[in-house]
Order: structure tokens, then sequence, then C-alpha cells
């Protein structure tokens, strides 16, 4: 067994998700786990953004989706990593596996990590790539992705969630009304929030219903990072909904200013399996709506302030329930009060670095 100490672990990440804007999950997460890596181990982040670095240790190599470049193989043999951990846009595709092949074999000596955040289908495709990857660590964000995985042969852990529990807080109704006003809101609206992309697979017609109800307001933060879906946009703004599809570089001021927060996500591929908004949202102290999404039920099963929901008529009577309760901090901050980013990727860096020495 090497004697190596952790301190000294070379980890290399490459990832199509370290360009600007970060007003998306994946790439919030993967900004956070390179501000995180480079904190703590010896650490290159390559990047195939053109946009000026990330982070220090960010370099910027450009690679197509087959990862056949030269340049990325000149940049991962100089480095000579202990550790290689890859943080796909596109999860655990087929085209994912294929890629990883091609890392491995630029740096064969290398353990070798993946990361997925969205769920995808695995079946007899997936096995096919155990042989040719036997060095590889499979980590998910929820529990039945982490047993999929398993199940075509691969070790596989979970990534615990993060977020940043310091920047996202709650505030004073003083400062609620403030912000409201900042934000051109009204003071005296039961206010409801969501934040993500502006598409069809997020089920936001939902929220066309709550702006109909009485006394209250709706806000949509939208995503810059993905395309926005323009008709959908002008159904939401018709309907009386406060759509900002534009960066907001204090994202947490509108969960803070807000009531409630509703996240309306049907499709599994709708957004990371652990959205970050609702935890961002519950860390503000804020009343949450949410759809049985990931793990979030099995995290948060008996939380005040929280409400599952499936159907449309369940949402809306959960949102009764909690209105009549006065929207001050609730049980959600302290059920979210150590999913700090440091304490997740403590965790991961900890599973990574132990493989590495032995």
């Amino acid at each position: 067994m090497i004697t190596t100490p952790l301190h000294t672990t070379r980890l290399c990440l490459v990832t199509e998700l370290l360009d600007e804007p970060f007003d998306e999950g994946m790439k919030v997460f993967s900004l956070n786990l390179a501000r995180y890596l480079e904190q703590h181990v010896q650490m290159l982040a390559i990047s195939n953004s053109s946009v000026p670095p990330a982070t220090p240790a960010t370099l910027s190599v450009p690679f197509g989706k087959s990862m056949l470049s030269r340049r990325l193989r000149a940049a991962l043999r100089a480095f000579e990593p202990d550790i290689l951990l890859y943080l796909p846009k596109s999860s655990l595709t087929a085209a994912t596996f294929l890629r990883l092949i091609a890392l491995n074999r630029m740096v064969p000596a290398a353990r070798l990590a993946v990361i997925g955040l969205q769920p995808r289908q695995s079946g007899l495709w997936t096995r096919a790539f155990v042989p040719l990857l036997s060095s590889l660590h499979v980590f998910t964000q929820s529990m039945k992705a982490a047993s999929a995985m398993a199940a075509c042969g691969f070790r596989t852990s979970r990534v615990p969630p993060g977020i940043d529990i310091v920047r996202f807080h709650p505030v004073d109704s003083t400062t609620k009304a403030a912000l409201r006003r900042k934000f051109g809101l009204r003071s005296d609206r039961y206010t409801v929030l969501h934040v993500g992309h502006l598409a069809a697979s997020r089920n936001l017609e939902t929220l066309v219903e709550i702006a109909a109800r009485p006394r209250t307001q709706v806000v949509l933060v939208a995503s810059t990072s993905t395309p926005q879906d323009a008709g959908l946009r002008t159904a939401l703004s018709n309907a009386g909904i406060t759509v900002l599809d534009r960066v907001v570089p204090q994202i947490e001021e509108l969960y803070q200013l807000s009531d409630a927060y509703v996240f309306p996500v049907l499709d599994p591929t709708g957004a990371i399996e652990m959205p970050l908004s609702v935890l961002e949202a519950m860390a503000c102290g804020i009343q949450v709506l949410t759809t049985p999404f990931g793990d979030l039920p099995q995290l948060f099963p008996s939380v005040p302030g929280v409400v599952f929901w499936r159907t449309t008529a369940e949402l809306m009577r959960g949102l009764d329930a909690l209105r009549e309760e006065a929207p001050e901090p609730t049980g959600a901050r302290r059920a979210v009060e150590y999913f700090g980013w440091d304490s997740a990727f403590g965790q991961l860096l900890g599973m990574l670095q132990a493989e590495a020495i032995q």
C-alpha cells in the first residue's frame, strides 16, 4: 500500500460546466466543486470553455464530444493526476462512458471517477462498459440512481447535497419589505417564487394557477444558461407573473423577499436530482412546496413548512394551509444547516482520496 499523505493527492477535474453565467444547478455545483478542490488538494480543472478561467487553477483546453484532443492529453499527462474526476454536462449517458474510456487511456495510472447530476436510463449498454472501466467510481445524487449504477456492476456512491449555507439565510420582515421595493414588487401580497429553466420540462404552467389566486404575486427567475421558451415566457407574463430572464447576482435576495417557494418539476430530467433551488429556499427559511423529486422525500420526510405534492389540487391545498401560517423562518432552515458545500465535497474528496492511496 502506498503511504503518500492525503494532502499530496493530485486531482484533475474535467468538465464542460465551468463557464459563465453560473445561474443554473449544474454550473453552480461545478463552480463550487472546483473552488473547494482548489483549496484542499493539488488540483487542476480543465474546462473546454474559451472564456476567462472560473478559478485560478482552471485551464481552458478545447475538446470535443469525443475527448480526442491532443492538447487535453498533453495537459493531463503533464499534470500526472492521482485522481481524474469527470463532471459531464450530459450526465451518465453512453457518450459519457465513451469519453471516460478516452480519458482513462490518456492517464491510465489515475483513479477514475464521474459525477452524474441527472438520472439516465441504464441497460445492457451500461453493463458493457464495466470491464473497460475497472477503476471507475460512479457518484450520483440519489439512492435510486446509485442503485441502478451498482446493479450494472459499477462501484457507486451518493454525493451528499450541498449549498452555500452562509449566503442563503433568513431575513427579518423589515429587510423582506425593503427587498420587495428593490425589485418593484408589492409588499402586501403573498409572494411565491420559482427559480430555474424557462422550459416546458419544468411544468411551469402550474404557476399560472397560483398567480390567479387573490392577493398573490408570483416571481420566476429564469436561467440564462439554457435556451428560453419564448412562447412560455409570453404566457407566464400574460398571466401576471413577474419573469426575470436575466442574471441576478444576488439571487438569495429573491428567496429572502418571498413567502413561499414552489418547485413544480415532474420530469426526472427537468432538473438535477438534488435541486439546489429547493435547498436554497429552505436555507432562507421560507415555506416550500415541491414535487417529490429525487431524494427530497427521503431527506426531508417531515419538515415543518415543507409540503410535497403530486397534483395541482394537492399543491393548492398545501398552499392554502401554509398561507394561514405566519411567513416566518421555519424548521426548513434547521433541516439544511449541515448541507454546506464544505461538508458535501469533504465527504466526496474523502472517498476519492481513500481509493487513491490503496
